[in-house]
């Protein structure tokens, strides 16, 4: 049984059947469910002529506010986890353990 899933989005296509999985797999399991914005970047980036390294890390941050709220949208209450990694902080209500599909109501973590 998993307690904790913890999933890697990058806004494609292959991230979104991999995060449909995960929360599938964390509503069935009442387990907690943690999507995480991730970028793959060659380090070849960093050091090439002209690049606005400015620009590039606002686009990003961007794109990962944009694709990690597209996520929590489909992270209803009471169907899964997920915690706001922007603040350090926990929402509320939101957490799988305590789905409709669950067959024990849980408490919510608190840290």
């Amino acid at each position: 049984m998993f307690t904790r899933i913890l999933v890697a989005i990058d806004g494609s296509e292959t991230s979104q059947h991999a995060f449909e999985a995960a929360l599938l797999l964390a509503r069935e399991n009442g387990a907690e469910l943690q999507p995480l914005y991730v970028v793959d970047i060659p380090a070849s980036t960093y050091s090439a002529p002209g690049i606005d390294l400015i620009g590039l890390d606002n686009a990003m941050r961007e794109e990962g506010n944009a694709v990690t709220a597209a996520a929590r949208a489909q992270m209803t209450p009471r169907s899964s986890y997920h915690r706001d990694d922007s603040t350090g902080s926990q929402p509320d209500s939101t957490d799988a353990r305590n789905c409709d599909s669950c067959q024990e109501p849980r408490q919510q973590k608190t840290e």
